[in-house]
């Protein structure tokens, strides 16, 4: 029987030491070794005898409960678990933290797997391949709830109740977006993509111009002629880019051409491109370029339309990868 008010004391009191197992717990059961080896690599100072105290203490609280058939295993109280599953949930646009836990359980299932392989045992690889498909379910379940979660948010949101402020009626959008959110196409977020397209490309509007209009007009024109892209100095001269030259910008998407315009005014291993290139200019015989062909300076190109912001729809211009090599 839980008794309340002494297991919330002992849950603060060895907050640190059962956050890290609420992860292996997730996985699967542990046992008695795996715990101690677990907390003494967590408590270097403490002696055997102090584990051993903590876990009777643990077991004694019903926080830890011995695995049917299994008495030298354990599992956390189903209650508990679900209680401190709930106070480490933390939504966030892109993948929750939750998620982001359920894959590392994903790749150290796929470990046991292999190891259960090559040694040929049949009765371990059967139970890591039921963990396993339990886990995928778990995650996908976990994202269609998610993306339930945040259609329920923006449709809130978009309330036709004039008499509601509208920062009343985003304040759960913003509440959902209390914390960073690392963009999902961005060197940290997808390193894979990173080793092959190792720039962050982002996109500007040019002040000369109204988005991809007014670019006919000679006046105008004259002040900026070209696509350009900026580029620090120190990226252009890594990848043989001159400044005021024509360069070629990459993506996984695409590619198209822009002329250089070095500047340390702009991060190293950024590249900021322009939007609205295609009008060309009779009077200055300047060309036009186009939106989807061979030598278009279109940035959408760049970045397609298959990834999207839940709520907003918006794509990730702001924030995608890339690679420049000069124009032949």
């Amino acid at each position: 029987m839980i008794e309340p008010k002494r297991v919330l004391r002992a849950l603060a009191e060895h907050w640190t030491l059962l956050e890290p197992l609420c992860e292996r717990f997730d996985a699967g059961t542990l046992s008695l070794i795996e715990l101690r080896h677990q907390l003494a690599a967590q408590l270097p100072q403490g002696t055997p005898t102090d584990i051993t105290a903590l876990l009777d203490q643990w077991i004694r609280l019903d926080i830890l409960v011995p695995v049917a058939k299994s008495p030298n295993r354990f599992e956390l109280n189903a209650q508990i678990h679900d209680f401190l599953a709930y106070l480490r949930r933390e939504h966030r646009l892109g993948l929750c933290l939750e998620i982001e836990a359920y894959l590392r359980h994903l790749e150290r299932l796929a470990g046991h797997i292999q190891d259960a392989f090559e040694i040929r045992d049949g009765q371990d690889l059967a139970r890591q391949l039921r963990l396993l498909d339990m886990r995928v379910r778990d995650v996908l379940k976990k994202l269609d709830n998610d993306e339930q979660a945040l259609v329920a948010v923006a449709e809130r949101a978009k309330t036709s109740d004039r008499q509601i402020p509208l920062r009343q009626r985003y304040a759960e959008v913003l509440a959902t977006w209390d914390e960073y959110v690392e963009p999902m196409i961005s060197p940290m977020s997808r390193p894979d993509l990173a080793s092959e397209y190792p720039l962050v490309l982002t996109n500007a509007k040019f002040t000369t111009y109204i988005h991809s209009q007014l670019r006919g007009l000679p006046s105008l024109r004259k002040a900026a002629p070209h696509p350009t892209a900026d580029i620090h100095p120190d990226t252009a001269a890594h990848y043989g880019v001159t400044d005021k030259e024509w360069m070629i910008i990459e993506s996984p998407r695409g590619s198209i051409r822009a002329k250089a315009r070095v500047t340390d005014a702009i991060a190293a291993g950024i590249v900021c491109c322009q939007h609205g290139w295609w009008q060309e200019c009779k009077d200055l015989d300047l060309p036009g370029y186009d939106s989807y062909g061979e030598g278009s300076a279109n940035p959408s190109l760049l970045i397609g339309a298959d990834i999207a912001d839940p709520i907003s729809g918006s794509l990730p211009h702001r924030s995608f990868l890339c690679r420049v090599k000069p124009a032949e």
